[in-house]
């Protein structure tokens, strides 16, 4: 949020706006090319899910 309003001082509400949208853009395509959340199994297949790909447990 910080960062946002320094942005929108230093470069300007288009600039900033630019890069956020960017940013945006390519979190959801990492997000959309995850293998291992494309395939993302009903519940009562997690915990072989989580094996299979070796998805940290927290």
């Amino acid at each position: 949020m910080a960062l946002a309003g320094w942005g929108m001082q230093t470069i300007g509400y288009g600039p900033t706006c630019l890069i956020l949208a960017t940013v945006l853009v390519a979190a959801a395509a990492y997000a959309l090319t995850m293998r291992s959340l494309i395939t993302l199994p009903t519940p009562d297949r997690w915990a072989e899910h989580i094996q299979r790909w070796s998805i940290a447990q927290f």
